[in-house]
């Protein structure tokens, strides 16, 4: 399949765009493609041309500018049909970050697990300074690209930060408090709540309550024991996991999924807390590690 665009960069040339396997598919699809006059191999979203699509789209288009080592890089073009948009975007050659956490590598891999983490925060923290906050952080729009660097990808949820107000369509088992009562005031608050979610499953491979349990009348459920027994939910945690967690791991999570978002850790207190200082490994071995995960795990594939 091959479809006519221009890079916005020369928009006067109209270039082909070969059109390879499907990548994804959440609210939009997501193929390989590859420019045969830029010798690229991209990603590329498509957003339908109705109301919803081309709101999405713009919403992306609109963020294309921010650029980090681990945010996905957009290049924006336009498309020559009618029926939809299109968003090139750089193409993640590992995949998803999904796979590796699925597969528990993260559990007995502290010092891995931490670098991940600092590459998330720094991603984050560069969106922030851009005047931007993310708001649909999920292991899903975790991507491993060059180097086994983590990507953030997906801004299609994203607002600027000096918003007044915001429906959230992102996941709801990632959704800080605040978003799911409609009374969110500090979009930065949010994000920090979500990567508390995304380092509890990082150690365990699940999320630290499932959604039915969001309600405070069950006094068994996980999230009720979170907010009325910390030291009964870990307990419970660390039976189940076979004592993991270590106290300087507690006090990150409780602070990033406290509900108060007025008391909930920010940045600067995320990166001063004790886990987050611990070891990181450098980015040969990371590149060494994570190859040979890789190549494990696509091999059972």
């Amino acid at each position: 399949m091959e479809i006519s665009i221009s890079f916005c960069d020369n928009p006067a040339v109209e270039e082909t765009l070969q059109i390879g396997e499907l990548l994804g598919e959440g609210k939009f699809k997501v193929f390989e493609a590859y420019s045969e006059t830029r010798n690229t191999n991209y990603a590329i979203k498509f957003f339908p041309s109705d109301t919803d699509g081309t709101e999405f789209y713009h919403k992306e288009k609109k963020f294309s500018s921010i650029k980090h080592p681990n945010i996905i890089e957009r290049t924006p073009i336009e498309c020559h049909d009618s029926d939809y948009h299109g968003q090139l975007i750089e193409l993640a050659r590992f995949g998803d970050f999904f796979d590796v956490v699925q597969d528990g590598y993260f559990k007995n891999n502290a010092d891995l697990m931490r670098t991940y983490f600092h590459q998330l925060i720094k991603g984050v923290e560069y969106m922030h300074s851009q005047g931007v906050a993310h708001l649909d952080l999920k292991l899903e729009n975790l991507m491993l690209g060059d180097n086994f660097l983590l990507k953030i990808i997906d801004f299609d949820s994203s607002e600027p930060l000096n918003a007044k107000t915001t429906i959230s369509r992102g996941s709801r088992d990632y959704r800080a408090p605040e978003l799911l009562n409609g009374n969110c005031k500090d979009f930065t608050a949010a994000d920090i709540y979500a990567m508390g979610v995304i380092l509890y499953i990082f150690q365990t491979g699940e999320f630290p309550y499932a959604e039915e349990q969001r309600g405070k009348s069950n006094p068994r459920s996980s999230i009720f024991k979170f907010i009325a027994d910390k030291e009964t939910f870990w307990t419970e945690k660390s039976l189940k996991y076979g004592g993991v967690f270590d106290k300087d791991f507690i006090e990150l999570i409780d602070g990033m999924l406290e509900r108060d978002a007025k008391k909930r850790f920010t940045m600067a207190d995320v990166k001063n807390s004790r886990w987050f200082q611990g070891k990181v490994i450098g980015a040969q071995e990371l590149k060494t590690v994570m190859k040979a995960k890789w190549n494990e795990i696509h091999k059972k594939n």
